[in-house]
Order: C-alpha cells, then sequence, then structure tokens
C-alpha cells in the first residue's frame, strides 16, 4: 500500500466534511498494515478524530470505537494512540430534541466521499416567527430552499394535526410565531433540497420537544403538502449511513432503490410516514396534546390581527431586494452568509392570505420582474392562494420619486377597486418592508386617506425582534401624517 496516497485520499474525503468514512477506511487499513504504516495511519487517524470529533454522533462514535477495540496491538506506542482514540469516542448520553442526521450527496475527487452524514440542529423559538438557517456557506441557496419547504411542511402537519373547530386561528398563531433556526455545518455543494425530510422531522422534534434516535437518518425532497419526492445517490448515502452507525434510513418511497442497502431502510411516501417511524406513536400523542393545551402567554406587541374578521385575506406589496428571500445581517449591517424569508414570505407566512397582489418596477436598471417571478413560484409551491403581478409601467423609472410612484399606485388601486372588489370581500393587508421608503411612504398615504381600506403590517429582520414580540406586527399611523 502506498500509504502517503492512501492519507492523501482520506483527507480528501474530510476537506469534504466526511469524517465516519475515511475513519472506517484507515481502521480497516490498520488491520493489514505493518511497521512503521501502522503508526502513521494511527497518528492520522488520532488527529482526524481529535479535530472533528463534533462531526461524529454516537452511532459513528460506538462502530468507530468497536472497530478500534478489535485491533491486535503490536507495542506501547500503539497501545498509547489506541487509549487516547477509545478516550476520544466515548459516546454522547444525551440525545436532544430538534437534532436529526441528515443525509447529502457529494460530487468530489475521492471515491470516498460522496455520501456524507451532517447533524442538523433547530430550536424553535416561542415568539418571532420566521424560518432561518445558519450554514457558514456562501452557496447555500439549495440548502436554504430544502430547509424552508421542511419546516413549512412541518408547520402544516402541526396545524392539521392540531386543528379545531373554532380554534384554528389560534393554532395557527402557536405555530407560525415559532421562529424555527437550522444549524448545519459547511458542506462543499451538497444536494440541498435533500435536506426537506430532515428539516421537516428535526422542525417537529423541536417544537413538541421529542428527540429522534441518533440511530434513524434521513433524506428526501418535501413539499408542503407533505410528499417526499426522489432524491440522488441513495446508495451512496447509505454507504456513508453504515460508516456512521446508522441502523435505520428513511428514504422516499418514489425512486427507492431495490436491493439490499446495508441497514434498515424504510421508503415512505409522506411527512406522515416519516414521523410515524420517527417519533414513539404514544410519545407523539402526548406532545401534540400539550400543544393543543398551550397558549400564548399574551398577545404580542401590536398583533396583526386588529379584530375577529372571517373574510378571507388579501396582502398588497411591492417586491424589493430583499424578496423572495433575504440576507441576514448583523447590528452594524453587515451581511452575513445567512438566510432568512425575506418580507413577502413572511407575511404570507403569518397572514396565509387568499390572495397577493405583487407590485414592483419594470424600468431598465430597477427590473424586479425576476424576483416577483421568484416570489410567486415560492407561494404556488407552499400556498394555495391565487398570486397577480402587478408591474409598473415604464414612467416608474425612479423608485425613490414619491409623486411618480404615489400616482402609480393609486391608479393601480383604483382599477382593482373598480373591476374586482377586492376590498369589500377581503380583509386586506399591505406589506410595509419590501420596496424603496418612498413606496412605503405611498402605502401608508394611500391607506390614512381611506384610498386604501387595509391594515398596514411590518415584516421585521429576526436581528430586531425582542423576546415576547412577534415578527410581523400591525403599524400603527396617526389619522393625519401632512
Amino acid at each position: 500500500m502506498d500509504i502517503e496516497e492512501f492519507r492523501r485520499r482520506l483527507d480528501e474525503a474530510l476537506a469534504l466534511g466526511n469524517v465516519p468514512t475515511p475513519a472506517r477506511r484507515a481502521v480497516e487499513a490498520l488491520e493489514a498494515a505493518r511497521g512503521p504504516d501502522r503508526l502513521v495511519l494511527l497518528a492520522w487517524l488520532h488527529d482526524a478524530i481529535e479535530k472533528h470529533l463534533e462531526r461524529l454522533r454516537s452511532p459513528a462514535r460506538a462502530a468507530l470505537r468497536r472497530s478500534i477495540e478489535a485491533l491486535r496491538l503490536t507495542d506501547d506506542l500503539e497501545e498509547t494512540y489506541w487509549t487516547r482514540l477509545c478516550q476520544l469516542l466515548e459516546p454522547v448520553p444525551a440525545v436532544d430534541p430538534g437534532v436529526v442526521s441528515a443525509l447529502f450527496f457529494l460530487t468530489g475527487p475521492s471515491s470516498l466521499a460522496h455520501g456524507i452524514v451532517a447533524e442538523l440542529v433547530v430550536t424553535a423559538a416561542r415568539y418571532g416567527g420566521g424560518i432561518r438557517l445558519v450554514h457558514h456557506d456562501a452557496r447555500a441557496g439549495s440548502l436554504y430552499t430544502g430547509f424552508w419547504a421542511g419546516c413549512a411542511a412541518a408547520q402544516r402537519y402541526l396545524i392539521r394535526r392540531l386543528a379545531q373547530p373554532g380554534g384554528s386561528g389560534l393554532i395557527e398563531s402557536l405555530i407560525y410565531n415559532r421562529h424555527l433556526l437550522g444549524r448545519l455545518p459547511a458542506l462543499p455543494e451538497p444536494d440541498g433540497e435533500s435536506l426537506g425530510l430532515a428539516a421537516a422531522l428535526a422542525a417537529l422534534s423541536a417544537v413538541l420537544d421529542l428527540p429522534i434516535a441518533p440511530t434513524v437518518a434521513c433524506t428526501g425532497r418535501v413539499e408542503i403538502t407533505g410528499r417526499l419526492r426522489a432524491v440522488d445517490g441513495l446508495r451512496e448515502k447509505a454507504s456513508a449511513a453504515v460508516d456512521a452507525g446508522i441502523e435505520t434510513l428513511l428514504v422516499p418511497a418514489d425512486g427507492a432503490p431495490t436491493g439490499s442497502l446495508g441497514l434498515r431502510a424504510i421508503p415512505c411516501e409522506t411527512l406522515d410516514d416519516a414521523v410515524e417511524h420517527a417519533f414513539d406513536a404514544e410519545a407523539l400523542d402526548r406532545a401534540l396534546s400539550r400543544l393543543a393545551r398551550d397558549r400564548l402567554v399574551s398577545m404580542p406587541a401590536r398583533d396583526w390581527r386588529t379584530a375577529p374578521d372571517d373574510r378571507p385575506r388579501a396582502l398588497f406589496t411591492m417586491v424589493g431586494r430583499s424578496d423572495p428571500i433575504g440576507t441576514y445581517k448583523d447590528q452594524k449591517g453587515k451581511s452575513l452568509p445567512e438566510s432568512e424569508d425575506g418580507p413577502i414570505l413572511s407575511a404570507c407566512r403569518e397572514l396565509q392570505p387568499s390572495r397577493v397582489f405583487l407590485f414592483y418596477t419594470t424600468a431598465k436598471g430597477n427590473d424586479m420582474s425576476p424576483n416577483a417571478a421568484e416570489v410567486e413560484a415560492f407561494i404556488a409551491r407552499q400556498w394555495p392562494c391565487d398570486v397577480k403581478r402587478m408591474p409598473f409601467g415604464p414612467e416608474v423609472v425612479d423608485p425613490t420619486d414619491i409623486e411618480v410612484v404615489y400616482h402609480a399606485l393609486a391608479a393601480s388601486v383604483k382599477k382593482l377597486q373598480s373591476d374586482e372588489d377586492v376590498f369589500g370581500r377581503h380583509a386586506c393587508y399591505v406589506n410595509m418592508s419590501s420596496g424603496t421608503g418612498q413606496m412605503q411612504f405611498v402605502w401608508a398615504l394611500l391607506t390614512i386617506t381611506r384610498q386604501l381600506p387595509a391594515t398596514l403590517v411590518q415584516a421585521r429582520e429576526t436581528r430586531y425582534v425582542q423576546p415576547g414580540e412577534a415578527r410581523i406586527r400591525r403599524v400603527e399611523l396617526p389619522s393625519v401624517v401632512l
């Protein structure tokens, strides 16, 4: 064996975030190695595990420790490394809610690095609303899409399971007011949408305070309806799961491979099927009952529900540069490689409108048509509502020109009022957080002068939401501002 070439391949796998697989291959090579090569491999194995220990969940640690304990030792130095490795690989006793082993498929230079197991951690704060994924890689777009879809499916699952006559509004508030925050280690360009099933199960685990066994892993795209869709690289993912000590793998029934994968693979048609295998049935029923009895301690300040209204809701909004997905910023306003719902998606998630009117500019240099199309696509995938695009004409060149924006928006609102009677049949809301400040001023002016009978709401960045506050809240302005 060319020990240097072998180490190079192991290092390639580690660089892609894969720890259990190269560690297992190093242990297998140790069994056949002789002389100095054994010490080289032992030293590499010790340094790799010590550096990346946090990536190894209890099943992976237990599997590696069993393999290492079975090694035959030839001298005292080997025994020293052996003792240190066994100490490092002590299993983690506690299993926390919101933690799930997610499987990804990577295309890397090494044959050892195709499948990878990564730990997804989701926390669910009581207030704040919205969905956010912290991931230390600027290329996390598809990961965020998968995470967002999974959390949205989990919310729909909870609302459906907790539906009560006359109480759906409160249940929706209980679910949507929770801020779901996901954390995932850096991964180089994974198949991000396959994170959906793991995100859904982790979100349910966090909200219900029910841990998932660390020997269970999952992969799969998920729709908001709960249907699971096929993903690539299942055999490679299963191989990585075996190396990580995983015993049960939840996969979409759509595209599930035939034949042995080396572990118990359970095909699932829907999120409900996966939940059935991820949680104990009695514990799940008890947790749902606890959540159904839960109540908001107090209504968040400036709650958007000003009064009971059974009419369907309509949302009016500009399309801004933070739509559909916003960029998280620190207190100094510096952009961070983290993502969260943009203002429009945040408002839709909370309000659950039946109609959405998207207003946007089309002039060269300020053409928001691509953003509007992306927003419409996001909404179409997640909510059963009617989206109508309302592009401004070429006269709106400058989105900061108050007078031009006012006349264009007032004309559009007047046309809607005469053509469709939107305002008489709907409880109307205006999103004040998208578009320029001048556009937001015009929205306020139209509502204050009664040209637009609607409630103003604001979707706030997570960094400004304090405990006990909702991310979506009503904007209260005096009746006369001019």
